[in-house]
């Protein structure tokens, strides 16, 4: 079992120090959390955005947020619809659409994901617009 897990303390930073350890250096203790090649930075901030939405953490997550943006990290779309379900998991429903909003590119899944929270919640009218805007940027592929 992942140190995190047995930890009754439970926060990002625990957790991006039992994954990431520092080196012998307080200086290393210094850097972010998630750091080196793009692949092991992305892999970083999912399995933290995992951890969040399994644990419905919102602070925790808006702290993972924060960080890329702080890090200038500028995630691709599976990372925003990871972002998205994350905030839409913690019931945020006004921060996973302007998320949404925000991107320039979308997939299917990350149509998927803001209609099915915008559902979810209780917003009917919000989430058949959107399911119109989908249908109209021609990237929906229906299956009958």
């Amino acid at each position: 079992m992942h140190p995190f897990l047995k930890s009754t303390v439970r926060s990002v930073h625990f957790f991006s120090l039992t994954r990431f350890p520092p080196k012998n250096s307080n200086e290393e203790r210094l850097k972010p959390p998630v750091q080196g090649d793009p692949v092991r930075r992305i892999n970083g901030y999912d399995e933290l955005l995992t951890e969040c939405i399994d644990r419905r953490a919102l602070d925790d997550g808006r702290g993972v947020h924060g960080h890329m943006i702080k890090a200038g990290f500028v995630p691709r779309v599976y990372l925003q619809t990871r972002l998205i379900l994350f905030y839409v998991r913690c019931d945020s429903l006004m921060d996973a659409r302007k998320l949404f909003e925000g991107m320039r590119d979308r997939n299917i899944a990350t149509w998927t994901t803001m209609i099915s929270g915008c559902s979810r919640m209780g917003h009917d009218r919000e989430a058949r617009d959107l399911f119109g805007r989908m249908l109209g940027t021609g990237k929906a592929v229906i299956v009958l």
